[in-house]
């Protein structure tokens, strides 16, 4: 029935807004996770670069290694928004259906 069809609806958006806010939490750990690491990395290229010749390929790994942690954190922003989306898309499924109910 419509109601049943509401109620389910219901409960999973519930699910999904308890699911996006754990998304949430766990994306703000790893962002401090990866700022921390971005900061350390930065300072450590700075002193690599500093160092000599002979370091250079150290400096061009951390590079490397910065350019990985920034996609990862792009990757984390990418699937926030797309748990967003499809909160907002239950939402719309939501009204939808109390508009027919009603």
């Amino acid at each position: 029935t419509l109601s049943t069809e509401i109620e389910h609806a219901n409960e999973n958006s519930t699910a999904l807004s308890t699911e996006l806010n754990d998304a949430k939490m766990a994306a703000s750990q790893i962002q401090g996770q990866l700022d921390s690491k971005i900061k350390y990395l930065e300072t450590d290229l700075f002193e690599s670069k500093q160092d000599s010749a002979a370091k250079s390929s150290e400096a061009e790994s951390l590079q490397d290694e910065l350019k990985t942690v920034q996609k990862s954190l792009v990757d984390t922003t990418m699937n926030m928004d797309e748990l967003l989306a499809g909160k907002d898309s239950m939402q719309m499924e939501i009204e939808k259906l109390s508009a027919v109910r009603e």
